[in-house]
């Protein structure tokens, strides 16, 4: 399940969701379905950047849900969205890691704190924005 928190503050183009339980086989089309249900929901309110995944309640993943993960990540990034990881349990680190999820996601998009996590985006996307903005000033 996705769990919903109605309490708190949005955030333009930074949508977070607390994943409510392990991933495995019987879920995990689910989860994706989900996420990008409610990306394509969000879309109409501010373009979404940056999803926050808070894996507080994730104790294990099997094969078929780091696969998921994987394809989550990558479609994500596929429509210029950067996903982030929090609170990601040590036996699912161990799981990411050595299906080599962690190296696809990177370190810089994981976190400890959702609210770390929050920092840690408004950050790459202040640095996106003046990089843009200088490049568009080098235009000759």
């Amino acid at each position: 399940s996705i769990e919903q928190e109605s309490r708190g503050v949005l955030v333009p183009n930074l949508f977070i969701a607390r994943i409510g339980a392990s991933m495995y086989f019987a879920n995990s089309s689910y989860i994706k379905d989900s996420l990008l249900a409610y990306i394509a929901d969000l879309e109409d309110i501010t373009p979404v950047e940056y999803v926050v995944l808070d894996m507080s309640s994730v104790n294990s993943l099997d094969s078929t849900a780091v696969h998921t993960v994987k394809d989550i990540v990558a479609d994500f990034r596929h429509r210029g969205i950067e996903v982030a990881f929090v609170t990601v349990g040590s036996y699912v680190e161990r799981t990411m890691t050595k299906a080599h999820v962690l190296q696809y996601v990177g370190n810089r998009w994981m976190f400890q704190t959702v609210h770390a996590a929050v920092h840690g985006c408004l950050l790459h996307q202040r640095f996106r924005l003046s990089a843009r903005s200088f490049s568009s000033h080098l235009s000759f």
